[in-house]
């Protein structure tokens, strides 16, 4: 999801590590308004770049992100700004400013708005205004009983490029619709509980010659059984426009072209409150001009005791290509526990190993919550490398190692005279 300020940005550049020198982060709330503010300053760092040995550098340079909302109109509705500027010490500067709103029109009607706008010292602000910015707008019906919609148009102009953010696409137009109809029922006698149809389209458009990049149609069937079980069906059909060639794997490719592919998928649950609980997916169709299987996400939770959680998650990819003889094939697996020993003492471990990246992620995390608004960190990261030959020199089993300790403290600041 495309984001305007992304937390990795800092202190992560070409996926090495970059050394944080200090920082300082804000949050709290002033009567109806809220407050964020988080400034960081990194140092200098050369890296390795293309897998060679040819060595480039990044100065030091400062993050900013400084946040500002209040409530308007009503509870459910607000207004608000938003700027992040990245500066480094050769004066190389990008700043992105935002606002943003939330309108709750009626009982259930929400319209939704944000316009953000680039300051870039490498680009040149020309005429066009709308080519340095980004615009968002959306109309949302958010009721499960009944009709539901949404609807929403959104444009990403030339030259808009939070640096602090994350963004999949530019210099895009797009539009998506969603219609809904849903049923609850309140009846002891029902075993249902809900049901709900619904269909949708998207579009992606590149702005320089209004040539679409995607489109999907997808409509689908939900379940839910008062007993905790349930059901979804989904049906999709994608028009695709590949500019360049896809390269899934080193195996597995797609020439540039147009393309048209439909996939079925459908998933089931089991209830969630029961010792052992279930949800399992499955997908078919087509992919490109291959054939795509899919298995999972399936997830088995293991609650032994309100204080102790076990998730196991595993997902198969199998993509082919019979008239190229390309196949590929990818499982992904994650292992999450969670144990509450006390209400101050905490420990969350997780681990996850992709077979396609032959790579590994394991993290540990401490939290001591010794009062309310006080809390103790302690973090161990690490990533490892299973398929050491992949490229020359040999890479290292360890990609880092890293442990973070962090400690907050929440403060009231009040303006309140005694009596």
């Amino acid at each position: 999801m495309d984001q305007l300020f992304y937390s990795r940005r800092i202190g992560l550049h070409e996926g090495e590590i970059v050394p944080i020198w200090a920082g300082v982060r804000l949050v709290g709330r002033a009567g109806k308004h809220d407050i964020g503010v988080m400034n960081m300053q990194t140092g200098g760092h050369e890296y390795n770049y293309g897998n060679t040995d040819s060595v480039a550098s990044i100065p030091s340079t400062n993050f900013g992100v400084y946040r500002l909302r209040k409530q308007v109109l009503n509870p459910r509705s607000y207004l608000g700004g938003m700027i992040t500027s990245k500066v480094d010490v050769d004066g190389k500067f990008n700043i992105n400013g935002a606002v943003d709103g939330i309108f709750s029109l009626f009982r259930n009607d929400y319209l939704t708005f944000n316009y953000i706008q680039t300051f870039d010292s490498d680009v040149t602000y020309d005429k066009n205004f709308f080519d340095h910015g980004k615009f968002y707008l959306n109309w949302e019906n958010r009721s499960d009983v009944g009709l539901g919609y949404e609807f929403f148009i959104s444009r990403s102009g030339e030259y808009y490029n939070p640096e602090m953010g994350f963004e999949l696409m530019k210099d895009y137009s797009r539009a998506y619709g969603r219609l809904s109809y849903g049923w609850i029922y309140n009846q002891v006698e029902k075993k249902i509980l809900s049901q709900n149809i619904n269909a949708d389209i998207y579009e992606n458009r590149r702005n320089s010659d209004w040539a679409t990049e995607i489109r999907t149609i997808t409509g689908g069937y939900d379940l839910s059984m008062k007993s905790g079980f349930g059901f979804n069906v989904t049906v999709g059909d994608t028009y695709e426009f590949l500019e360049d060639t896809f390269n899934l794997s080193d195996e597995v490719y797609f020439h540039a072209g147009t393309y048209h592919y439909s996939i079925f998928e459908t998933s089931f649950s089991t209830p969630s409150n029961k010792l052992i609980s279930l949800r399992a997916g499955a997908g078919a169709g087509t992919y490109y001009d291959g054939k795509i299987l899919n298995l999972g996400p399936a997830r088995i939770s293991i609650r032994p005791s309100s204080s102790v959680n076990i998730d196991l998650d595993y997902q198969y990819n199998q993509i082919s290509v019979n008239e190229r003889d390309q196949h590929f094939k990818s499982h992904l697996i994650r292992l999450r526990t969670d144990f509450t020993f006390t209400t101050k003492l905490f420990l969350s471990m997780f681990f996850q190993y992709s077979s396609n990246d032959k790579f590994g992620v394991n993290n540990i995390r401490f939290r001591y919550n010794p009062k309310e608004g006080n809390d103790l960190y302690i973090v161990y990261n690490d990533q490892y490398n299973t398929y050491l030959e992949r490229e020359i020199p040999n890479l290292p089993f360890y990609d880092f190692r890293k442990i973070i300790i962090k400690y907050t403290y929440t403060f009231i600041v009040s303006n309140r005279r005694k009596k």
